[in-house]
């Protein structure tokens, strides 16, 4: 199988985006892998710090072992990863790729860090692909707003400092904040198209990611692809469906795990479905 970083490029020069979504459960993964499979394209999935924890980062790494010897097309992530010691675990557990968040930190210290956790990272694994963040996103990943949300400017990623931090760090992705937020608002932010445009320019090959995809104009995605983005993260839109789903399917007289999640899975798999076709991403394991 290809390596992450070979369908990044190749979403980069065919104008798709790679689709990102994150799991917590084994049904999740589930929906993930057949509706990649179904479509023929190429999926990641990501966990958290907190997901990472609730599932195990070993049985994670076995149960994407298995998909991916059945032929899934598929890359487990380890998702805004605050520190480079859990990069470091991460990466000793074999995940395919790591993000490391350092937008909570100073400039200095996220280039130092993002930089090592790159250097350990390529001499465990030199397919591995590496995901370093410049900005600060103001809300919480996976909440849901009950209020208009509007970024400030002064938070959005500067296009030459993603030139500098990407030529001395050695980043294969760089998360960029560019209009979107982590949850869901009453309000849709809008991309900032121009500046998606100004810093793929300056980053070359890198890959550019769009965090908080959930809530983005359907519009502002096709622009955005267009503009350079070719990897994009849905969480909030996949989890609503799991509980509004998993609501409907609960029944008192019910009790057999199995055939109450059935119609679950099958729900977050025609969403995933939908999101693989609009990215552009089906049909792209040829």
């Amino acid at each position: 199988m290809q390596s992450l970083n070979y369908y990044l490029q190749k979403a980069k020069s065919e104008y798709f985006a790679v689709p990102h979504f994150n799991v917590s459960n084994l049904e999740m993964i589930k929906a993930i892998v057949e509706a990649s499979q179904e479509l023929n394209a190429p999926v990641m999935i990501g966990m958290s710090e907190s997901e990472r924890e609730f599932i195990g980062l070993n049985q994670a790494k076995s149960i994407i072992k298995c998909y991916k010897e059945k032929g899934a097309v598929i890359f487990l992530n380890a998702d805004h990863s605050k520190s480079f010691d859990s990069c470091k675990n991460a990466i000793d557990a074999g995940f395919d790729s790591i993000h490391f968040d350092g937008s909570h930190l100073s400039l200095k210290e996220n280039f130092e860090i993002t930089k090592k956790v790159v250097l350990y990272g390529k001499k465990k694994n030199v397919d591995i692909s590496i995901e370093g963040e410049l900005g600060c996103m103001p809300t919480e990943s996976s909440k849901i707003y009950n209020k208009e949300i509007k970024i400030d400017k002064k938070y959005f990623t500067k296009p030459e400092e993603a030139r500098e931090f990407t030529e001395n760090t050695g980043i294969d992705r760089l998360a960029s904040v560019i209009g979107s937020i982590h949850g869901i608002a009453l309000n849709n932010p809008h991309l900032d198209i121009d500046l998606i445009k100004r810093i793929s320019l300056e980053v070359g090959d890198v890959s550019l990611v769009l965090h908080g995809g959930s809530g983005v104009l359907p519009s502002d995605i096709k622009n955005a692809i267009k503009a350079g983005i070719n990897n994009i993260h849905i969480s909030t839109e996949l989890r609503i469906i799991y509980k509004e789903s998993l609501d409907k399917s609960l029944d008192k007289d019910n009790i057999a795990p199995y055939s109450i999640m059935e119609p679950v899975i099958k729900d977050m798999k025609e969403f995933i479905k939908e999101k693989i076709k609009f990215f552009e991403a089906k049909n792209k394991c040829k």
